[in-house]
């Protein structure tokens, strides 16, 4: 069975922000771990973070590992990387919440817009938000379609013509 066009464009749009998310988080983790590699003097640790991707879990380790160190070592100091962690995560969760709101938004029009001109054996959305015993154009002109209870149900007889 083959998606129809409004599903394929929704699960288009949510792999981009979902893709997108990902992308964000590597590039602030990473900027967050490269930046405390440089002051500690970890020049080994910073080109592995600089030319390894792993959507931020080597960065985020590398920053919590070095946490506990930095707060063994100095207990009057203390460490903010938990609410930077916390932050990016937040800010994270909202850009994912946005991207959803215009997922479904796009979704709600690409259903709103399937227009009756497509034959109702084609539309998935044929039934949706029509009440039932409504009819609907079949794909051919000798059959009648009718929705009953969101499905949809279609003669099928011969043309004759």
């Amino acid at each position: 069975m083959m998606l129809s066009e409004s599903a394929t464009l929704l699960f288009i749009v949510l792999f981009i922000v979902i893709i997108i998310v990902l992308v964000i988080a590597e590039l602030i983790l990473k900027g967050f771990a490269m930046w405390r590699a440089s002051e500690r003097g970890d020049k080994a640790w910073f080109w592995v973070i600089l030319i390894l991707n792993t959507l931020g879990i080597l960065p985020l380790i590398y920053l919590l590992v070095t946490n506990k160190e930095e707060s063994k070592k100095s207990k009057t100091k203390k460490s903010n990387t938990w609410l930077i962690v916390l932050i990016v995560l937040i800010a994270l969760f909202v850009v994912f919440l946005i991207g959803m709101v215009i997922a479904g938004a796009i979704a709600f029009l690409a259903i709103s817009s399937s227009s009756m001109d497509s034959c109702a054996q084609d539309n998935p959305f044929a039934c949706v938000g029509v009440s039932d015993g409504t009819s609907i154009p079949s794909c051919d002109p000798c059959n009648t379609c009718t929705c009953q209870d969101d499905i949809l149900s279609c003669t099928e007889m011969e043309c004759l013509e």
